[in-house]
């Protein structure tokens, strides 16, 4: 990940560190095999690098699978000269977000510069092409949220999302994105100054990838379990099918969060920009396939009628769901 590395077998065993610190996640997760989750319990099996390079095979399968040869021979990573106001936020760390902890498959690590999302949090998702109305809801909605004391937070994508940052800050509230790149790499290069409005105001940019990293589908979609994660609830604005915003519809409902979607005006019914509203608002629920969903979770979908747990149609049905998720 990084080129600047300090040898590990050259490192005395005395000075091995902590395994739960931000930096060693990071060196285990260098291991062919190892992501996140395997990261995560290997730190929790054995504490420090110390007893992760005694263990026996048999203890390190166990916990890491057949990918466990390799892991007492990794190198610990200098801590990375990052740009200018990141750091980097581990899973163990005391502001890592709670709400992200219990989330199936959570990151290790997150680069993060400003703040992380505190517990009275939205996400406000929808289409990167939305009809003048989705605009003019996602505006209400992230008003509305900031007004009642919750932060809001979206992807930093054209459409949906930039309406919803752009109101929470014009309505003085804080507002965090989750980008599908490295924490350097903002992505449309035109809200890089959205970006910075964000840190200012109090908010953050959080990414899953390292910086250098560019925006790449596979990202997009990780980073949108990050959005409904963080978040005591996911509104849907507006969404087609197919669309990117169902992906986060569909971890929405695997994290156990409350699924909002915004109901379409009679007079736009026809309008394919609102067909994802209407097949998760749909009281005979829909195929998991619209979800991309598999398994379990796509029985899971399929029993619910409808899909969403709330239909929103106006400000004041956003101000009793917050009422409801307060603490």
């Amino acid at each position: 990940m990084f080129a600047n590395q300090a040898s590990f077998f050259d490192t005395p065993i005395a000075a091995l560190g902590d395994l739960s610190v931000a930096s060693s996640l990071l060196a285990l997760m260098e291991a062919p095999g190892i992501g996140s989750a395997k990261a995560i319990a290997l730190a929790r099996s054995f504490g420090s690098w110390q007893s992760l390079r005694t263990a026996e095979d048999d203890a390190l399968t166990k916990v890491a699978g057949k990918v466990a040869a390799g892991i007492q021979n990794l190198r610990l990573i200098q801590p990375p000269e990052l740009p200018e106001g990141v750091r980097v936020v581990g899973f163990f760390d005391n502001d890592y977000p709670e709400a992200l902890r219990g989330i199936p498959n959570p990151p290790a690590v997150l680069w993060v510069r400003g703040t992380l999302p505190t517990a009275l949090s939205i996400a406000i998702v929808g289409t990167r092409n939305p009809t003048e109305s989705g605009n003019t809801m996602a505006d209400l909605l992230s008003r509305t949220a900031v007004g009642a004391g919750w932060g809001v937070v979206s992807g930093l994508a054209l459409g949906i999302d930039i309406a919803a940052h752009r109101a929470a800050l014009d309505a003085q509230g804080k507002t965090w994105a989750f980008l599908g790149s490295g924490i350097d790499q903002v992505t449309p290069t035109r809200h890089s100054s959205i970006a910075e409005e964000i840190v200012a105001s109090g908010g953050g940019l959080i990414a899953e990838v390292p910086p250098g990293v560019t925006t790449a589908a596979r990202h997009l979609v990780a980073r949108n379990r990050l959005q409904s994660g963080s978040s005591q609830s996911t509104i849907i604005v507006q969404t087609g099918v197919p669309s990117g915003t169902l992906h986060t519809a569909r971890f929405t409902i695997e994290q156990r969060r409350i699924l909002a979607v915004v109901q379409a005006a009679d007079s736009e019914m026809s309008e394919p920009r609102w067909r994802g509203n209407l097949a998760l608002l749909d009281p005979s629920g829909c195929e998991a396939s619209v979800l991309s969903a598999t398994g379990v979770l796509a029985k899971t979908i399929t029993k619910r009628q409808p899909v969403a747990d709330r239909s929103i149609s106006c400000a004041e049905d956003l101000v009793l769901l917050l009422q409801e998720l307060e603490p």
